[in-house]
């Protein structure tokens, strides 16, 4: 599941229901709430940090991975887990070519009476979180989120000193049943790394880049935060912002805010550091 944002996050997907449920002694897929609702351990942050050459567009198919997974217990129905991913032959040693992914999920179940509009908390009946190594920095974690939201960047709420390269672009995309949703019915959460690529392509075409620089970026650093879910009909509104590190000039940082295009709700909103235009371009 290599080539595209969208697909490698399905697998880190894969790779963390898998983690969980290992570690906890529980099936993750067969999770039942009050009433025998069904249960989903849902994502709600997710950060991608690259190796010095391993990066998420930088996989291709036959390349083999060593895959180092750990879960933890952040209270309240939530558990993170955190990803070590080096190629194979660096397996057993350290390597500076690592690449680092967290997770952060919530035990929820979709609620609402015209769709998906409602996720309610619903940390199913016989998981039990104690099993789990606390996260020391679990809470400071949840926190972190919070601020970002009301802050309405979650680049500039790392990095205050980021300005602004071009003007600001937005694109509307209507969700697609057929593509978009996951079997609980619910906007599959790798979807989003979709909509954001499709956003930026945009974007960067309209500054009159070619899309072979797009694909040959390396992407350092990608978190995506998820704050509210979208009904199946939703169209979004995804604003993209293309800034610049004063202190690293061969880097960009995309600032990605995703919005209900009906009512303006806030839905997610991604940072992601990438190489920049000059540097994609090159190779």
């Amino acid at each position: 599941m290599c080539g595209q944002h969208a697909l490698f996050a399905a697998r880190v997907g894969d790779w963390s229901w898998d983690t969980v449920s290992r570690q906890s002694g529980f099936d993750v897929l067969s999770a039942r709430g009050r009433g025998g609702k069904p249960a989903y351990l849902a994502f709600s942050y997710l950060h991608i940090q690259a190796g010095a050459h391993l990066h998420p567009l930088g996989l291709a198919i036959g390349d083999e991975l060593d895959v180092r997974s750990q879960a933890y217990n952040c209270g309240a129905g939530t558990v993170a887990v955190h990803h070590r991913i080096a190629p194979a032959e660096a397996r057993n040693r350290p390597d500076p070519n690592q690449m680092h992914i967290r997770t952060l999920n919530h035990w929820v179940h979709p609620g609402g009476h015209d769709g998906n509009p409602a996720l309610a908390a619903a940390e199913p009946h016989g998981f039990d979180a104690a099993v789990l190594p606390p996260l020391p920095e679990g809470r400071a974690l949840r926190a972190m989120l919070s601020r970002a939201r009301r802050s309405g960047s979650l680049a500039r709420h790392f990095q205050p000193d980021l300005r602004l390269t071009a003007p600001e672009q937005s694109v509307v995309y209507t969700i697609d049943p057929s593509r978009d949703l996951n079997a609980a019915g619910i906007v599959y959460f790798a979807a989003y790394y979709s909509f954001i690529d499709s956003a930026l392509l945009a974007h960067w075409r309209r500054l009159g880049r070619p899309d072979a620089a797009f694909l040959s970026r390396h992407v350092l650093d990608h978190k995506l935060c998820y704050h509210a879910n979208a009904h199946p009909d939703t169209t979004l509104r995804i604003t993209t912002r293309l800034l610049a590190d004063p202190t690293r000039p061969d880097e960009d940082v995309a600032d990605v805010l995703v919005h209900d295009h009906a009512d303006g709700r806030l839905l997610a909103m991604s940072a992601i550091r990438q190489t920049s235009y000059s540097s994609a371009r090159s190779r």
